[in-house]
């Protein structure tokens, strides 16, 4: 699934792909073993499910787990993640690059 416009709300089971450049896009994530890349800013995700791996790049993107084995990688600004759930591998940051001219 790709969520191109801002604004959008997703009810997630089962498993899938989906990749969200749109900002400001909220997804509740309830399925096992996706695959997730947040690339909006300011999004918002959920996670009941298990054994899904999530990619934040966007900036200033909440993400609360409260599922089993999940994997979160934050690599935008003003990113953060609340990790309640079980196992999993916790939120890796990584520091955005940042260059000048």
């Amino acid at each position: 699934m790709i969520v191109t416009a801002a604004g959008n709300a997703l009810q997630l089971a089962g498993t899938q792909t989906v990749i969200a450049t749109g900002d400001a896009t909220i997804i509740h994530n309830a399925g096992t073993g996706m695959t997730i890349d947040l690339a909006g800013d300011g999004d918002r995700m959920d996670i009941e499910g298990s054994q899904n791996t999530i990619t934040v790049s966007g900036d200033g993107t909440t993400v609360r787990d409260y599922g089993t084995d999940n994997a979160v990688t934050l690599s935008g600004n003003q990113d953060s993640a609340f990790m309640k759930g079980t196992g999993g591998t916790g939120a890796q940051y990584s520091a955005p690059t940042i260059t000048s001219s």
